[in-house]
């Protein structure tokens, strides 16, 4: 500046350079080790807080899951319960035991066996019997209707009908005690290992000698058929025929009245009826096999039992299966929820130790590291008023793993290996599961 021809200058005061304007950051100031340890204090106390709650909010999930395992457990013992006492009843033994006594029975049959029936005198019984009765009816209903001077619009006609019902019931009755006593005796001659002279001759001498064979002839083996009865078949047998054959003489001659070239004719035409009649009595002889009926019988008591008890042991198993799976989702939501509190303690840790990598900072608090995994991760750390012992509070779920302990698979997968096993044995079963065949889950 210039004044009356002379320079001057002015003072101006100095102005402090902006360091941002150079590109420079103020040093940051390091923190005391009390700092740092307040600061590590609370992220490890956030960290283990934020842990409890998740294991405190987790807790009703865990209620439902312990509720499942424990309805599934009661629900699979009952079931295996019903097994045993199945097993308890017998009657899968006693099945397999009549079905073994006709085994064992029929062992020496030989090529014929003793269970063989004619399958078609079986089938064709019935319908012999409907059509001698319906023949019956219609042959000697006439006689009644003109005892009682009766027509079809009376009451009494009808019951003319039922003398014959009566003789086929006769004839039931007769043809069942014959074939018995037929059967029970060729039973009888069949176990002979010799045969005696056959003939007249033979049988008066057995007549002759029958009182000395009397002790013989007296003795049974217990699994042999009774005696044969011949004295009730016969005599009723023979009354039955000879009133049968009566009365169709009847009818023949009554016949023969109203029409005389019919007279030659009459003996045939009973001897017919009296024919039809036999062969009802002669079709059940050949449909009567007591060790067919009680073979039929053993088989179908060996399929009863399996019906009941498949169903029984399906049931069990599935049961059991039910439970092992809501068992396993307990034990998973257990871990689950006991991992994901973890991990809020570790992450804590990992920052922590980042954090000091970083900064080179150094603290009097060690933190739990590896400790965390385990089964009761904790740290001890010293504050301004104490000591604080932070850890993950697992007791809130005791009950869960008290339940999981309790209620676990493999008391109900070895009382089902028992039952089965048992129910297996009274079956006689070529192979019998071993139970160490088999793997056991376990808990």
């Amino acid at each position: 500046m210039t004044v009356n021809g002379s320079t001057t200058s002015s003072w101006r005061p100095a102005v402090p350079c902006p360091r941002d304007d150079l590109g420079l950051t103020p040093a940051a100031r390091p923190r005391t080790a009390e700092q740092v340890r307040e600061a590590e204090i609370a992220a490890l106390v956030a960290a283990y807080s934020a842990g409890n709650a998740q294991l405190a909010a987790g807790h009703q999930v865990l209620v439902s899951a312990c509720e499942a395992v424990i309805g599934t457990y009661r629900a699979a013992e009952s079931a295996i319960d019903r097994v045993r006492t199945f097993v308890a009843i017998g009657s899968a033994a006693e099945a397999r035991g009549a079905h073994q006594a006709v085994v064992d029975r029929h062992a020496d049959d030989g090529p014929e066996d003793r269970r063989r029936v004619l399958a078609w005198a079986r089938w064709a019984f019935w319908p012999v019997v409907l059509l001698s009765g319906v023949f019956e009816g219609v042959y000697l209903a006439k006689i009644f209707q003109q005892l009682l001077n009766v027509g079809p619009g009376s009451f009494l006609y009808w019951t003319s009908y039922v003398p014959a019902v009566g003789l086929t019931v006769c004839l039931l009755v007769v043809g069942t005690m014959l074939a018995q006593a037929v059967f029970r005796h060729r039973s009888r001659v069949e176990r002979r290992l010799e045969r005696g002279e056959r003939g007249l001759r033979g049988v008066l001498r057995r007549l002759r000698t029958r009182h000395r064979d009397r002790d013989e002839h007296a003795q049974r083996r217990p699994d042999d058929l009774p005696w044969p009865v011949w004295t009730l078949p016969v005599v009723f047998g023979i009354a039955v025929f000879a009133m049968l054959g009566s009365w169709a003489q009847i009818r023949a001659m009554l016949a023969s009245v109203d029409n005389a070239l019919l007279a030659p004719y009459e003996p045939y035409t009973a001897g017919m009826l009296v024919l039809l009649a036999a062969g009802v009595v002669v079709v059940k002889f050949l449909a009567h096999n007591p060790y067919a009926d009680s073979a039929k019988a053993a088989a179908k008591q060996v399929k009863q039992a399996q019906a009941t008890a498949e169903p029984l042991v399906e049931a069990a198993r599935e049961l059991t299966t039910t439970h092992y799976r809501s068992w396993l989702d307990l034990q998973a939501r257990l871990a689950g929820a006991e991992a994901s509190a973890k991990q809020s303690v570790e992450n804590a840790v990992i920052h922590l130790r980042e954090e000091r990598s970083r900064t080179g900072a150094a603290s009097p608090i060690d933190p739990p590291g590896q400790a965390v995994t385990s089964d009761d991760p904790s740290v001890v750390v010293a504050t301004d008023t104490g000591v604080a012992d932070l850890r993950l509070d697992f007791t809130v779920y005791a009950h869960s793993r008290a339940v999981a302990d309790h209620y676990g698979p493999g008391k109900l997968h070895r009382r089902l290996k028992q039952a089965t096993g048992a129910l297996h044995g009274q079956f006689q079963l070529d192979r019998v599961t071993d139970p160490d065949d088999v793997e056991e889950p376990t808990g």
